[in-house]
């Protein structure tokens, strides 16, 4: 396979359904700028932290000289031959932190080799900041194999001089994407070689995502072995910095908080999430109290993979129910349908900001129905039925009642079809409602 012209960054991939990725950035994070190798076990568990095995912001080497040549043990050439044509500059021309980068133009194939042999196990994501001048390109890939031009590439990513991006453009799933030239841009390529699962993000979005083995163009062995920056072109000219490598554990979507507040009718739920992988959205559930039953109120849009912390908001009005308390509940959906269930969390003691009686229910009835009404505090309220000559049949309420929403019962056996109006009255004529409603035998 030939290596492809402008900026490929490499990702296998397929959906990345029950994954998500602690972000980290080694000169933003204080990691120590000094390149260093860190030995490790390379496969994380779900409950592990992230394990930064290689980093390196090149603030230790000399502006205007090779790094392969600067570090032959960190970083070599597509021929095995520091300080040669392929070897790439140390530049203080732009830097995302501090001041040095590496420029990669015509000609440079710098390889980055992440061990002795490749990983065969474990999850992993590769990252870095890159920048292009205006009117020039760039190009990258992840190696499942390093081996000369018998490698195997897993993924490559284009930046052509127009802005345009483009993903394994030869491969089974291509996508393409949007850039800025004099900008620096985030590149991450996550691994997970246990499921064959691989995917590229651009600044903290997923672009593509696919089966890792499937690779750039040809199907690949489940291999993890280097990174390859090479200028393909005349027009090539890149830069990059920050560049890491680390383990990473995996779960779909990290909800850090989830609350409920009221004001009067309106519930407002807040709920924010450290990191999404492959998130559709959320399902947004209310239950009264004392039912058993989960009614779905809304959705919310999620924000599909992101590296970033994302807040989400949503209004339940409550006014039309007739509760003292509610729960609720998030169902996230992933893009595959699966999904899981946040934690519940109660609203009690909710307290209405005003008067109000609602129309009975069922009207017309026969012979029972129900009258729902809320008071915003403690009051003596009498509600009383009359008939269509204005005379009390009966008194349903007669005292004090506590704020809040209540419901009662009227029961008409033994009134004739007809007419009949309800009136509600709360404190010292504070509040007064007529409604009429049908009795029909």
């Amino acid at each position: 396979m030939k290596k492809s012209l402008h900026i490929l960054l490499l990702l296998g991939v397929l959906v990345l359904f029950n994954s998500q990725v602690s972000a980290q950035d080694s000169k933003s994070l204080d990691i120590d700028p000094n390149p260093v190798i860190v030995t490790t076990d390379a496969t994380p568990t779900v409950s592990s932290p992230a394990e930064v095995l290689f980093s390196d912001g090149f603030e230790t080497y000399t502006a205007g000289q090779l790094l392969a040549c600067q570090a032959p043990t960190l970083w070599t050439t597509w021929s095995n031959a520091a300080c040669g044509g392929e070897d790439a500059l140390v530049s203080s021309d732009f830097a995302y932190a501090g001041t040095n980068s590496v420029k990669v133009i015509t000609d440079d194939d710098l390889i980055k080799k992440f061990g002795a042999t490749a990983y065969t196990s474990g999850k992993y994501k590769i990252s870095m900041y890159v920048y292009i001048p205006t009117g020039k390109a760039g190009y990258l890939n992840t190696l499942a194999t390093f081996a000369g031009n018998s490698s195997a590439w897993a993924l490559e990513v284009y930046f052509d001089a127009t802005g345009g991006g483009r993903v394994n453009p030869g491969g089974v799933v291509p996508a393409t994407f949007q850039w800025t030239p004099n900008t620096w841009h985030k590149v991450e390529h996550f691994v997970d070689l246990d499921n064959n699962i691989s995917m590229f993000a651009f600044n903290n979005t997923v672009i593509h995502q696919q089966q890792y083995t499937l690779g750039a163009s040809t199907v690949i062995p489940k291999t993890l072995d280097a990174v390859d920056f090479y200028g393909a072109t005349a027009n090539d000219v890149m830069y990059f910095d920050n560049f890491q490598i680390e383990t990473i554990s995996v779960v779909p979507v990290e909800m850090t908080s989830f609350a409920a507040t009221q004001a009067g009718s309106k519930i407002t739920l807040n709920w924010t999430t450290a990191t999404e992988v492959n998130n559709r959205g959320f399902e947004v559930e209310r239950k009264i109290a004392e039912s058993n039953e989960w009614t779905v109120i809304g959705f919310k849009q999620g924000f599909g993979t992101t590296t970033e912390a994302k807040s989400y908001s949503f209004v339940d009005d409550i006014s039309l129910i007739n509760a003292n308390a509610v729960s609720y509940r998030l169902k996230q959906i992933d893009y595959d349908g699966r999904y899981e269930y946040s934690n519940e969390i109660l609203v009690d003691n909710i307290v209405p900001i005003e008067f109000s009686v609602a129309q009975n229910y069922p009207n017309p009835f026969n012979p029972v129905t129900s009258i729902k009404y809320q008071i915003p505090s403690e009051k003596f309220v009498t509600l009383k039925v009359f008939n269509s000559l204005g005379e009390e049949v009966r008194t349903l309420v007669n005292d004090i009642v506590k704020a809040g929403s209540h419901e009662i019962s009227f029961n008409a056996e033994g009134l004739s079809s007809g007419v009949y109006f309800y009136i509600l009255r709360a404190g010292q004529d504070e509040f007064v409602q007529t409604m009429k409603m049908i009795l029909m035998k």
